[in-house]
């Protein structure tokens, strides 16, 4: 492949403009087939070819200044022949450094100003005036040549790389595509199995029969496993089936564990519910086997127990598949030790003695010293590792030593590519890994990670820690990735998440033993400790656990910054963990956030100056990314303050610009505020087809578990609520309150409650126990605005119950008290005050709370609002005998309601319009009216208004059928009504 010096050379000596656009456009459509084909694996890859592919549309319709057009695009087309050939070396896989990652994510931004100054050429008069600056062309320049000059380096170190790495196979005959990557996918036969060959012989004449379903029970250390084992290395059993899989069920907890478990297995993506994906692609095989070992750690919780077992019934319907378990007849502690032999023989030994659980108790404290008593390597595992280490090939290799130290930090072992991106201080790392490997000290499992057993690394732990240079060196290397994710999780970040997500276990492990205040890295160590908390939070993993061991450390560290950025995360995780002494803790962030001259946020007009010129001046920088964050936290203001037009407006235009730059989490969450917005405004047609848009982004970002993504289920429920679908928005809320963090579960109860109070149950019983759930929770945080709602959901119960009084009470003092001056809480209190219906006030109370019900959906231009005060004041004067106007009212609702297809208010507009009509005599248009409402009181599952309707039909037919001979009836029939 031509260099990329060579590349620019040619490129210089000619750049018209045909060839470069031709020769650009083969580099971006070959780009985009290998981000398709790796996909995550290699972040901003479908950032870089969406953008690339925009300026090369926009080139070719440059007519000023195309000879700089050219060769800014000439010099694109140089770095992205590069950035094909690393692709290409990386094999797809997740090779590429951090630090590279991060000189392709600037190259992303590189590419966004490209893409503006090429935009800008469109206008000749404008971009006379830009060039004439030369400012936005020299950003240009120098971003491509920066880049131009990091990725030259990067070809040349990637020769070297290839060649050290042939000298490096000539040294060492291991390999991660050698048979040890089977260890966790199938168990090797076991070396030394007798006393078993008639149960052997039994299993495997059940395994040959059709259908196959087996299983092997019995207490821990029987050696279940191993009999299992044996059977599928049995050669009739390898001829039958062309597929096996082996599935350790030790760290499984439940039925959804289980499920990823045998989607990781058979090669499918994480999903949300990869269950039928799971059965399709067992059922492609011709014959599979699937063992099951240790089930009984998922089935015994009583809780779990039933799910499991459904889970199985639906395994066995796959005709081609054998389905092998092997359980313990009780809770057994036998897969603690990994199945190391001699800690199997040690523990049985002592379980006999002693009982499984105090021999559970007691290697939780004890660790390895448990099974250290005896003398020899036989009775004393201590020993025995001690051997394994003294042993020649150890010897021979001191760095083998160090390394198993360092492995004894990770509980989830260490990829290849991570490994050797540490630049750990050992010499000949390769030959390290493969000593260790063939002194049976580490092992690689089905993901290519090197790994080391339960009890060597409690040994390590306790006897040899690994050298603080090297845990430096560790530490470092996920700290680079923590800040790589951070600075683009707005991108295309999903392969930075998911190395992330793959070391979740090494970064608590390793961030732990950095927490040390004679560390030179701990100010290091608590910064990716709170990165690491925000990663959890934003993929949905809700805490990390660490952030509640930062305050005595914090006390010793100046740094004004850190510390704000600390109780900035402390704030926003409040959610899962309890925020103490709120108020002290703002006041110090406040303090700490002035210090370094950044305190937005105390309040609300002066932080939305702030936030406008903070936007006016990004987008003079051009910095597309920090435009969407001052763009989103602007519409989201605005929409608490009600001001929904304004909000929305802000939010697409913060959704185009994140689309045009490749920013998917910005075009998420853009769509998420586009959404309260059109829920608020009435807008509901386009919002489940919307939501559904942001959820397939976000699950291409692997963040389908995440808060953002919950948020979009609970704006599809939000408008099936608004629409008065109760059904849906019970189905949605009842699913989404399972996963949810605290908060919105506790106002998850609250629009359960709210539903179950609109369909008119005959019992509030289950309003009010979901209203308890609420009241619980929000009193333990001190929620105000939480319990607002509660209140006013509470009162809207005892209207049911006939607790007027009560109900009045509640929803007046809300009102008076209203937190923060939230418009949902004005609204939802005016609601029932204002209808007369519900009779808490007289008529000119109710007539004065319609009116400012009215009123302040106007202001917000809250349609759905609008109309339904409308409908209310419709009532009201046909109260009063106003039925003109009341029907002129009822009308102008009843087109709004129709538009949106809100089904309830919609079905009372047309049962008030039907009694007018009924009243006016005039039975035809009393008659369509009410049939008319029928439906739509079926839809939102209103059975009693629905049983109103039918008794005024019936009345009505009743009334026509005696109108010629006794006239009065049809007045008093009316009247009734």
């Amino acid at each position: 492949m031509m260099t990329p010096s060579a590349a620019l050379v040619k490129a210089e000596q000619g750049t018209g403009g045909k060839p470069v656009l031709a020769y650009t456009n083969i580099a971006v459509s070959t780009l985009k087939v290998i981000a398709e084909g790796v996909g995550p694996s290699i972040p901003f890859l479908q950032t870089i070819a969406g953008i690339s592919s925009s300026i090369l549309t926009l080139a070719q319709s440059v007519k000023s200044n195309k000879e700089q057009c050219m060769r800014v695009v000439s010099r694109v087309n140089v770095i992205l022949s590069v950035i094909l050939d690393l692709c290409i070396e990386a094999d797809g896989s997740s090779n590429v450094s951090p630090e590279i990652l991060r000189d392709i994510g600037e190259f992303a931004d590189t590419l966004q100003k490209v893409h503006s100054f090429i935009e800008a050429q469109q206008s000749s008069s404008s971009f006379k005036r830009i060039f004439r600056q030369g400012a936005q062309f020299k950003a240009c320049e120098d971003g491509l040549d920066r880049a131009f000059s990091v990725f030259e380096l990067l070809h040349e170190q990637e020769s070297e790389f290839a060649s050290d790495a042939v000298s490096q196979i000539s040294k060492s005959t291991f390999s991660f595509g050698s048979s040890a990557t089977s260890f966790d996918l199938l168990p090797g036969k076991p070396k030394i199995f007798y006393g078993r060959e008639e149960e052997l012989q039994e299993l495997v004449q059940l395994l040959l029969q059709r259908p196959t379903r087996a299983a092997v029970l019995g207490p821990g250390g029987i050696g279940k496993t191993s009999l299992a084992t044996s059977a599928l290395h049995h050669p009739d059993i390898c001829t039958k089936y062309a597929q096996l899989f082996f599935i350790s069920c030790e760290s499984v907890a439940n039925r959804e564990d289980l499920i990823a478990s045998l989607a990781s297995h058979v090669g499918l993506p994480p999903a949300r519910n990869p269950l039928k994906a799971v059965l399709r692609r067992l059922a492609e095989y011709a014959s599979v086997m699937v063992v099951l070992d240790n089930l009984e750690t998922c089935w015994e919780p009583s809780d779990s127990r039933d799910p499991i077992e459904d889970l199985l019934s639906l395994l066995t319907d796959v005709e081609t598949l054998g389905l092998l378990i092997t359980m313990r007849g009780a809770e057994r502690p036998g897969k603690l030790t990994d199945n190391l032999p001699l800690a199997i023989s040690l523990v049985a030994n002592i379980a006999a003695f002693e009982g499984h659980d105090a021999v559970l108790s007691r290697w939780q404290e004890q660790k390895t010293t448990l099974f250290s008593d005896g003398s020899d390597r036989r009775s004393n595992l201590d020993v025995s590792i001690q051997l394994s280490l003294s042993s020649p090939r150890m010897l021979q290799s001191p760095g083998a030593h160090q390394l198993l130290s360092l492995l004894s930090l990770l509980p989830e072992g260490i990829s290849e590519a991570d490994l050797m991106q540490c630049k750990l201080p050992i010499a000949d790392l390769s030959v390290c890994k493969t000593t260790l490997i063939r002194t049976s000290l580490a092992y690689i499992d089905h993901g290519k990670r090197l790994r080391v057993l339960v009890p060597i690394r409690e040994y390590f732990k306790q006897y040899s820690p690994p050298m603080p240079v090297l845990s430096r060196h560790l530490r470092s290397h996920f700290h680079r990735l923590i800040v790589l994710w951070q600075d683009y999780q707005y991108v295309s970040s999903m392969g930075i998440a998911q190395r992330i997500t793959s070391n979740v276990g090494n970064f608590q492990a390793v961030l732990t033993q950095g927490l040390n205040l004679d560390e030179p890295d701990v100010v290091e160590t608590v910064h990716g400790i709170i990165m690491l908390d925000s990663f959890f939070r934003v993929s949905g993993r809700r805490t990390s656990g660490l952030l509640t061991q930062l305050p005595p450390y914090m006390d010793k560290i100046d740094d004004h910054r850190l510390h704000g950025t600390y109780l900035t995360e402390v704030f926003r995780s409040h959610q899962y963990c309890r925020v103490s002494d709120p108020e002290g803790l703002a006041e110090q962030g406040i303090s700490h956030w002035r210090a370094v001259g950044d305190a937005a946020g105390e309040d609300i007009p002066r932080a939305l100056e702030c936030l406008e010129e903070g936007l006016r001046l990004s987008k003079r920088a051009k910095n597309a990314s920090v435009q969407c964050m001052i763009m989103r936290e602007i519409s989201q203001t605005h929409w608490q303050q009600g001001r929904y037009s304004e909000a929305q407006a802000i939010a697409q235009e913060m959704g185009q610009l994140a689309q045009i730059h490749g920013l998917l989490l910005d075009e998420a969450r853009a769509i998420r505020c586009d959404l309260l917005c059109r829920v608020s405004l009435g807008d509901l047609a386009p919002c489940i087809a919307l939501s559904a848009e942001a959820r397939s982004i976000l699950e291409f970002c692997g963040f389908q578990s995440g808060p953002l993504y919950l948020s979009l289920i609970n704006s599809d429920a939000s408008v099936h609520l608004m629409k008065t679908e109760y059904a849906e928005a019970k189905a949605l809320y009842t699913r989404i309150s399972q996963d949810n963090s605290p908060i919105p579960r506790a106002y998850d109860h609250i629009n359960l409650a709210f539903i179950e109070i609109e369909l008119n149950s005959e019992s509030m019983e289950q309003a009010r126990r979901h209203l308890k759930e609420a009241k619980a929770f929000f009193e333990s945080i001190g929620g105000v605005t939480g319990l607002a709602y509660h209140d006013i959901a509470l009162a809207y119960a005892d209207i049911r119950d006939g607790l007027l009084p009560e109900a009045r009470s509640a929803l007046q003092r809300v009102l008076a008290n209203n937190p923060g001056n939230e418009p949902d809480i004005t609204i939802l209190c005016l609601t029932r005050l204002g209808d007369i219906t519900c009779q808490l006030l007289d008529e000119r109370a109710t007539l004065g709370c319609a009116l400012g019900l009215l009123g302040v959906s106007l202001r917000g231009k809250n349609k759905p609002i609008i109309h339904d005060a409308l409908r209310l004041l419709g009532y009201i004067f046909v109260a009063q005998h106003d039925d003109e106007t009341g029907l002129s009212l009822f009308q102008l609702a009843l087109e709004g309601l129709t538009a949106m297809d809100i089904h309830r208010s919609k079905g009372d507009c047309l049962l008030g319009m039907g009694d007018i009509f009924y009243r006016r005599r005039d039975r035809e248009q009393a008659m369509e009216h009410w049939n008319a409402a029928r439906p739509c009181f079926a839809r939102s599952l209103g059975m009693k208004a629905g049983a109103k309707v039918d008794e005024r039909i019936r009345e009505c037919h009743e009334c026509l059928c005696t109108k010629n001979s006794n006239s009065s009836m049809y007045l008093r029939g009316a009247e009734k009504l």
